[in-house]
């Protein structure tokens, strides 16, 4: 998607106005800011019943956000949430309690930041798991395209985001 700005010069030779407008293609992806969310460590190795932190972070690459929105998914045969944290965590207000369900394989996480935050690693929630007695294999953790970062812009403009699980 582009816009167009229309720029009107208006020139006086003499004496009289003229009305020139010049075209410009501006890209409206670059006019909305981005920001990413991460989770920390990228990977390990997890004995069979033990439990272990996955922290999740933001990065607002240079803009500042007041809304965060995040949504996770685990293999629930092989992970459960044991702690779904949330009292150490930039987010100040919490607009819903951080949720999880163990039978679904999922956590969310909504809340905000009264007055914005510009952060490269802004701590959003720590979560402790455990792997499920007897589970093998790899068990990755996403971060859904549903989560969402909100521009502290005074309307709530959705960031571009991208997401990097465990």
């Amino acid at each position: 998607i582009s816009l167009v700005l229309v720029l009107l010069i208006l020139l006086f030779p003499f004496g009289s106005a003229k009305l020139h407008a010049a075209i410009v293609d501006v890209d409206a992806s670059t006019l909305i800011p981005s920001a990413s969310m991460f989770a920390s460590p990228k990977n390990g190795a997890v004995l069979s019943g033990s439990t272990f932190d996955v922290s999740f972070y933001l990065d607002t690459r240079g803009s500042t956000a007041n809304g965060i929105e995040l949504n996770i998914k685990f293999p629930q045969d092989k992970l459960a949430i044991v702690k779904p944290a949330g009292e150490r965590s930039l987010i100040t207000v919490w607009v819903q309690p951080p949720s999880y369900s163990n039978t679904s394989g999922n956590a969310s996480f909504s809340g905000v930041v009264p007055g914005g935050i510009k952060t490269s690693s802004g701590l959003i929630t720590t979560i402790t798991f455990k792997a499920i007695d007897g589970a093998i294999g790899s068990a990755q953790i996403r971060i859904l395209e549903s989560s969402k970062v909100l521009a502290n812009d005074g309307v709530g403009t959705e960031m571009k985001a991208s997401f990097a699980g465990a």
